[in-house]
């Protein structure tokens, strides 16, 4: 998998090349606006205030009823967990429709830290240019709102034949509404993302050296991403750096599992070998991307088996208001071949007393085990013995009933991998019938044309 710096930086010019929403559409919009919790650090009271980096903040919608010329209709939003950073005046309504455009004053609200404002729209006098037509557009610019950093933004739009009727928000005398649910959030946006990638240790030169890819190989990868990719920050741009949502120069990662065979990178990055973290660098110098967690041997030294794991160890933001939450996440294992052995026949029939007979000739413990192919009907459950090490130039035998429980029958075939070279292994199966004292011995391993 390719992982490089490159790589980071061209995702981290792809963000923020993006623009932000254009406005909060109450009739069409199903996707709101998403600010990066991790980079707020200005919390007041439970809210904190929020700038329009373009016109992101500006809400429309249609004005759902006509107006005859010369005559009122009073319109009203309302905000749930937010607030008016700043006065909301007429010029901040725009009417988008009729030739000749409306008259908007203020009616009520709209005063900083207010949650709502009406305004009153009187059509042009002219019976021809002046009319709006209830499919004509409002547009509220907001520069700045103050939300809420715990709770979804709720917007909505409603529109009323009376100043009073507005005040009271009478169902009766209500004639059009929109809402848009959660259209502002505060959340979370920091994603570290992990993928396993198994490795190989080799049998064939004692497990110093991966089947794949020698002396080097991969064991996952982690990717520090966005869950929204137009996140914002409060100065309403995009969210295109790391440094932007924590403090990468002070944050690391750590790595898990044995690292004491070879030498360990992230993305050509150093990691120590007793810590696990990167050892002289930081996330700062890695960034949004993808990167390889590789190690490296030197041939002449064993691979120990082990399963991996990461996990970040962010520092947040100076002053930050709500602390970034560390991630974990496995990455790949590494494991060993070796020899696979095939036994046709193996059986716990109570007159015949199986076992199985394994040698190891080499000078290092073979681990070995078990797996079971069955017939139609017969159900395998391995034993205390499945699985278990040879010891170093020793000899086991083991009974069948210990290896093996079958339910719905007595005989079964199986494959058995000792993580040894075939040519340091032996194996055979040794029957006693019970009833005439026959044995039946037969070799697993035919190294007739071995040199």
């Amino acid at each position: 998998m390719v992982s490089k710096k490159i790589l980071a930086v061209a995702i981290a010019a792809a963000l923020s090349s993006q623009a932000a929403f254009a406005t909060l559409n109450l009739d069409s919009d199903t996707t709101g606006l998403v600010y990066a919790k991790e980079a707020i650090t200005t919390l007041s009271s439970g809210y904190v205030t929020v700038t329009a980096a373009t016109d992101e903040l500006d809400v429309e919608a249609a004005i759902g009823s006509g107006v005859s010329a010369g005559n009122q209709i009073y319109v009203r939003f309302d905000l749930t967990n937010a607030k008016f950073a700043s006065t909301v005046d007429a010029g901040d309504l725009t009417v988008t429709g009729p030739t000749n455009a409306p008259s908007v004053q203020v009616q009520s609200g709209g005063a900083v830290d207010g949650t709502y404002v009406i305004f009153q729209i009187t059509a042009d006098a002219d019976p021809v240019d002046g009319i709006i037509d209830q499919a004509d557009d409002l547009a509220l610019a907001l520069a700045d709102l103050k939300i809420s950093g715990s709770a979804g933004v709720t917007v909505k739009y409603s529109a009323y034949d009376t100043p009073a009727s507005a005040v009271n928000q009478v169902a009766a005398n209500k004639l059009a509404e929109a809402s848009f649910a959660n259209a502002i959030a505060v959340s979370n946006v920091l994603d570290a993302v992990f993928t396993p990638d198994n490795a190989v240790a080799d049998v064939a030169d004692d497990f110093m050296e991966f089947v794949t890819d020698d002396l080097s190989t991969t064991i996952g990868t982690i990717e520090f991403a966005l869950t929204n990719s137009d996140a914002l920050l409060v100065d309403g741009t995009v969210v295109s750096s790391l440094d932007e949502l924590i403090d990468d120069a002070a944050s690391n990662v750590v790595l898990s599992g044995d690292l004491s065979f070879g030498d360990w990178t992230i993305d050509g990055l150093a990691i120590d070998e007793d810590t696990g973290a990167l050892e002289s660098d930081n996330l700062d110098s890695l960034g949004f991307g993808e990167f390889d967690v590789d190690v490296t041997v030197d041939g002449a030294t064993t691979i120990n088996p082990g399963a991996y794991s990461l996990a970040t160890d962010y520092t947040s933001l100076s002053g930050a208001d709500y602390p970034v939450a560390d991630e974990e996440g496995d990455l790949g294992e590494i494991t060993r071949n070796g020899t696979s052995i095939q036994v046709p026949y193996l059986t716990t029939y109570v007159d015949y007393n199986q076992r199985v007979v394994l040698v190891n000739r080499s000078a290092k413990a073979a681990p070995y085990s078990f797996a079971f192919t069955t017939e139609a009907g017969i159900t395998a459950t391995a034993g205390t013995k499945a699985s278990g090490t040879i010891p170093a130039g020793e000899t086991i035998v083991i009974k069948a009933t210990d290896i093996v429980t079958l339910t719905g029958g007595s005989r079964t075939a199986a494959t058995i991998t000792v993580t040894a070279q075939e040519a340091n292994v032996d194996a055979a199966t040794t029957t006693v019938n019970l009833s005439d004292k026959a044995t039946d011995t037969v070799n697993l391993i035919d190294h007739s044309g071995s040199i």
